[in-house]
């Protein structure tokens, strides 16, 4: 009986949150206007080639966003996702290929990062930072840049979320966890 109650009690707690977040979230599309979106940079630091790589980077440049554009910046002009970065640079006109100067004073992503913030268009009004390793959502990016319309909000996070497939207790701790963060940031 008592593991019934701390699961229901668990479980409202989720359902909460989630509630919340829809509230949320619900309340950031009604205030944007889409098309209005301000013109955006995305930098994406690579380095190798995963199995998902080719698929995970068309995401992000198949984006319902308007006004972007894609740099993608690796350390090494020998790194092997040079080849496809190329491929894709030539098939997407937004999207631009670097290779970032190596650096002694921080990590080769930061210094990819970094090297990228510095040859993004001069129109841009707003960074975003994805990872290589990540599948986006069609409307990821408007959905990430729409809360910057409101002139109280001057950074977002597209804070990775954990769905548990098997309801055991690393898999629920880890999305308690998650759920908890986003409710002491929103």
């Amino acid at each position: 009986a008592l593991i019934n109650a701390s699961a229901i009690l668990l479980c409202s707690f989720v359902a909460l949150l989630g509630l919340r977040f829809y509230l949320f979230a619900l309340a950031a599309r009604a205030d944007s206007n889409f098309f209005s979106l301000p013109y955006t940079t995305v930098i994406v630091a690579c380095k190798g080639i995963e199995d998902n790589t080719r698929h995970n980077l068309l995401s992000i440049l198949t984006q319902t966003h308007p006004h972007y554009e894609v740099i993608f910046v690796t350390g090494s002009p020998n790194d092997p996702v040079i080849a496809l970065l190329d491929q894709l640079v030539a098939a997407h006109p937004r999207a631009r290929r670097l290779i970032a100067p190596p650096s002694d004073e921080r990590g080769d992503k930061v210094n990819n990062v970094l090297y990228g913030i510095t040859h993004a268009n001069p129109h841009s009004e707003v960074i975003a930072i994805f990872d290589s390793d990540g599948h986006a959502q069609p409307n990821f990016l408007a959905r990430l840049v729409a809360p910057l319309q409101n002139n109280h909000i001057s950074v977002t996070s597209g804070y990775r979320w954990f769905s548990p497939k098997n309801l055991n207790i690393t898999s629920i701790t880890l999305t308690l966890w998650g759920s908890i963060v986003f409710a002491l940031q929103a």
